[in-house]
């Protein structure tokens, strides 16, 4: 939800300048032609800000990172390094001896991951995380026990 805000907000800037700021004008006739809705002192001090050269020199910048940029979201905020890490443990749990064949992927996940904490908000993504993977408050597990808190 906030990243669509943020991503709203940004358009809406980019557009503001665009829709309503004309370069054959000066600065002055520019701060009179503002949007409704806009503090006329706001509108100036938004002009001002995008005309700058330092703000221009930035814009230009960013938008040849964004050129250069192969993955546009990567969606988690755990290293890659932890990734693995965790990877690696779902797959040292579903490999253990034969009395282990009945666990299930929601089991192994459980234990890797850990115990999600009401308290926290995780960002959505693409990772799995308990409460994504199990529904219900309480839930039999393949191996017969039962999972609860999640």
């Amino acid at each position: 939800m906030i990243q669509r805000i943020e991503k709203i907000w940004k358009e809406l800037r980019n557009n503001l300048l665009h829709k309503f700021y004309d370069e054959r004008k000066s600065l002055e006739e520019n701060a009179k032609h503002k949007p409704s809705g806009i503090n006329a002192q706001q509108w100036k001090w938004f002009l001002q800000y995008r005309l700058k050269d330092s703000t221009k020199k930035k814009c230009r910048q960013n938008a040849l990172n964004r050129l250069k940029q192969l993955y546009t979201h990567i969606g988690v905020s755990k290293t890659t390094a932890r990734l693995k890490d965790e990877e690696e443990v779902i797959t040292n749990i579903e490999s253990q001896d034969s009395s282990l064949k009945g666990i299930s992927l929601i089991d192994s996940l459980v234990q890797v991951l850990g115990k999600e904490h009401s308290e926290r908000v995780r960002r959505l993504g693409f990772r799995p995380s308990p409460t994504k993977i199990i529904r219900n408050n309480t839930q039999q597990s393949n191996s017969g026990e039962q999972i609860k808190g999640y």
